[in-house]
């Protein structure tokens, strides 16, 4: 295959990543990443175009390898980009157009300008630890992703194939061997680019799927009003948790909650108001609990607490710390409105069914209704 044919692949290859992240991030602000990926297709495409011009166009000898040179760079510098902003680290855009400045420079300066070999080695420098670095960002980061452990592959191969070719530059020019001729391994570096590009657009690809799913999956358990996990899997959540509390010997306790007077509250203030006393209740609900504690939104204006390793005492003592906060934290907007809540609660270091903890708790805040609102009451088992 010519290097033609391969360019125009590579072109292809370009927009195709280009235009699937681009379009995809641009309508999902969260993932901002995949935009930084994207631009590794526009750097894709330059090559290409690069390439593909030079086939067809006489162009001054020493622009040619300076521009595809850069481009290639700038390509492995954005996949970096990407990483860290993928795993949340902070970094800076000229970091990583430094070295597409360095590999374009160079060019121009001897040796490199008129030794071929040269440049070429010092380019696969600046890929490789470029590469390098992706790797230790990935094996940085936990979460499980084919996706990633696809790229791990491709950096990994196209690392061993820069420095095996590296290996027959050096032996060429070194007369050790004449079978690395410069213009076949730099045919085999074409393809290999080629491959490399595939195993970036696959794994892209697959990570921009993965997130999709993760977005249904998010979607189908949590409530879109607060942003805590809804009911859908509120039975498997807690009977997971429930088990788990039991291996390692420790209590559980659930906590049903339900904000006094919400009717009124809508009646008189509207429905708008009345999303935000339910999100504000959320929000206290969040600042209060551990981060490891499961809250869910399960009705109009009913909640529900798990918490792991909580027994009866430390639960009544949270609780009532909790009713405080709500007294202590009026929703502020146009006016100020005073929300109190009622809960029922039941704590347990026995293998009981979820469902009858839940029926305990639910008795327990529909007694602590009955007796007059904005109080805690205990289940008895």
């Amino acid at each position: 295959m010519d290097i033609l044919t391969i360019s125009a692949i590579n072109l292809i290859l370009g927009l195709c990543l280009f235009f699937t992240l681009f379009f995809y991030s641009k309508n999902n602000t969260d993932f901002g990443y995949f935009r930084i990926f994207s631009l590794a297709g526009l750097c894709l495409t330059l090559n290409s175009l690069i390439s593909i011009t030079s086939n067809l166009i006489d162009l001054p000898i020493y622009l040619i390898p300076a521009l595809a040179n850069a481009a290639t760079v700038c390509l492995h510098s954005v996949v970096l980009m990407g990483l860290l902003k993928l795993c949340g680290s902070q970094s800076r855009v000229l970091f990583f157009v430094a070295p597409a400045l360095v590999s374009f420079s160079l060019s121009f300066i001897e040796p490199f300008k008129t030794e071929m070999t040269m440049r070429l080695i010092a380019n696969f420098v600046l890929i490789l630890a470029l590469n390098a670095i992706s790797l230790r960002v990935l094996w940085s980061y936990k979460a499980p992703s084919f996706a990633l452990t696809l790229l791990k592959a491709t950096l990994i191969v196209n690392m061993i194939q820069l420095i095996g070719r590296s290996i027959f530059y050096l032996l060429y020019e070194l007369d050790v061997s004449q079978l690395a001729e410069p213009l076949i391994v730099h045919q085999i570096g074409w393809f290999a680019f080629t491959m490399f590009c595939f195993g970036i657009l696959a794994s892209f690809v697959l990570l921009l799927t993965e997130k999709k799913q993760k977005e249904l999956e998010l979607k189908a358990s949590t409530d879109p009003l607060t942003g805590l996990l809804n009911r859908n899997e509120l039975m498997t959540c807690l009977s997971k948790e429930l088990a788990r509390c039991l291996r390692q010997e420790q209590p559980m306790t659930l906590v049903m909650l339900d904000v006094d007077y919400f009717k009124h509250i809508n009646d008189t203030y509207g429905h708008a108001i009345g999303d935000s006393a339910i999100q504000h209740v959320a929000s206290v609900l969040r600042e209060h609990f551990r981060s490891y504690d499961l809250l869910f939104r399960i009705g109009g204006e009913e909640f529900l607490a798990c918490l792991p390793n909580v027994d009866a005492t430390q639960a009544k003592i949270k609780l009532e710390h909790l009713r405080q906060e709500f007294l202590n934290q009026p929703l502020r907007l146009q006016a100020e409105i005073n929300i109190t809540v009622s809960m029922g609660w039941v704590s347990t270091r026995k293998d009981i069914d979820v469902s009858i903890l839940l029926k305990s708790a639910d008795d327990a805040l529909y007694q602590a209704k009955k007796q007059g609102r904005n109080r805690v009451l205990e289940a008895v088992l």
